[in-house]
């Protein structure tokens, strides 16, 4: 899902850069998440800025 949404800077790695807790038996591709802009909002403004707006958009509540 995220790797075809825009904004979304995902690197491709290999199960060995997987936490040590994970089974030794799980295969395929994994990604680690770079950095994020949404799409609508500028380029140079803080990562916390593209943040508010993914989750204002995808209607998410935040709690803390």
């Amino acid at each position: 899902f995220l790797i075809e949404t825009p904004g979304f800077q995902l690197e491709e790695r290999s199960t060995d850069n997987l936490p040590k807790e994970l089974p030794a038996s799980t295969v395929g591709t994994c990604h680690f998440l770079n950095d994020y802009k949404h799409p609508e909002v500028e380029d140079s403004s803080p990562l916390d800025i593209h943040i508010q707006a993914a989750v204002k958009e995808l209607g998410i509540a935040v709690t803390l």
